[in-house]
């Protein structure tokens, strides 16, 4: 009866020890697979956008101002993926553009948004491919 009792005993721990290994393994899987593809490594607000550099970088625009660009420059990414630019004013989203990020050291890219004259707090949100918010730049038309 001892016998069976210790066979008992150490097969319980076995299974403990493995099962905790899986835990241990499943955790460390989970935090590879949502690590960033990527980082903003700038956001800029500006007028204009001439031989891929921003014009014209401001926070605040006069209402006549037909568009306003955001430059965006990410760098290490670790494969192609996705961007979304978000353009929120006052608060309401309007528009949302998407962009894509190739694999790389560093990857410029910029989008756009008439204005139509709305006034206001201006927000722009980017987020990636899982809809994650990864950086934000404001500004203000008046």
């Amino acid at each position: 009866m001892k016998k069976s009792s210790l066979f008992i005993s150490i097969m319980l721990a076995i299974a403990s020890v493995v099962l905790l290994s899986g835990s241990a393994f499943s955790e460390e899987k989970a935090k590879k697979e949502v690590l960033p593809l990527f980082t903003i490594s700038q956001i800029t607000v500006a007028e204009d956008i001439k031989e891929r550099e921003p014009i014209g970088i401001a926070d605040n625009f006069p209402s006549d101002i037909e568009r306003v660009y955001v430059f965006i420059e990410a760098a290490e990414i670790t494969e192609d993926t996705d961007l979304t630019v978000n353009w929120y004013n006052e608060g309401e989203k309007v528009h949302s553009y998407t962009l894509p990020l190739r694999k790389g050291l560093r990857w410029r890219t910029y989008a756009y948004k008439n204005i139509y004259g709305r006034e206001g707090n201006w927000e722009i949100k980017l987020t990636d491919e899982n809809g994650n918010e990864v950086d934000s730049v404001t500004f203000t038309v008046q």
